[in-house]
């Protein structure tokens, strides 16, 4: 399947995995996956979208500027591993579109940073919890 959802890092990180050829329908069934899980979340659920196999974007893309990933009070950090030139440079369009500045591109060979780099923020928003509860 050209695209698939999982949770991953004991719930905190949606892994987001596309392909050629992808379509709008198909990015549409794990958008909603993730919809749900926004919604049924007590905490902040950060992205890792793997785009490496990527090479063209569906048409209709920019229909998903307006995703709950990118403006749900639950949506961390995004990630987005992408090989293309051309689709990292539509994926930057749709950051200036979205007005999102929690959006951070990776090669696909910075897969280990990414994954630190998202580990990291949920270490930190950890530490911060903890440091607020009452003794």
């Amino acid at each position: 399947m050209p695209a698939t959802l999982t949770l991953e890092e004991n719930g905190r990180i949606l892994h987001y995995v596309l392909e050629d050829p992808v379509n709008v329908a198909e990015i549409r069934i794990v958008e909603q996956q993730a919809n749900n899980l926004y919604e049924n979340t007590p905490c902040k659920l950060h992205t890792l979208m793997d785009l490496g196999e990527v090479h063209s974007l569906p048409s209709g893309i920019f229909q998903f500027r307006g995703t709950k990933g990118l403006s749900h009070p639950n949506a961390g950090e995004t990630v987005v591993l992408v090989a293309s030139i051309y689709v990292q440079a539509i994926g930057e369009t749709f950051v200036k579109l979205s007005r999102n500045s929690h959006i951070h591109f990776f090669r696909p060979q910075e897969s280990e940073q990414a994954w630190e780099y998202l580990r990291h923020i949920i270490a930190t928003e950890q530490a911060s919890l903890t440091e607020y509860e009452p003794t």
